[in-house]
């Protein structure tokens, strides 16, 4: 089973690699991470991490990123956002 997690993730990176290539010229910024060990169908029960609390976490770091991410667009554009 360990060769289908390592195929799926360097088609995974492939994917992300490959759709940022394609999106960076309409100004799309293409990202993809792992959140950790799930409790899912997959990961099953004795996985560290819930899906509410990896969606919760990353929901948190994408408004911090966003926030950086246009306090330096603004510092671009000489506007204080």
């Amino acid at each position: 089973m360990l060769y289908f997690v390592i195929f799926f993730q360097a088609a995974m990176n492939m994917m992300t690699k490959v759709l940022s290539l394609d999106l960076k010229s309409a100004g799309i910024l293409v990202a993809s991470f792992c959140p950790g060990w799930v409790q899912t169908d997959m990961g099953g029960p004795q996985a560290m991490l819930t899906p509410e609390k990896v969606t919760h976490r990353n929901y948190k770091a994408d408004k911090k990123k966003d926030k950086m991410l246009a306090m330096k667009l603004g510092a671009k554009m000489g506007n204080n956002l």
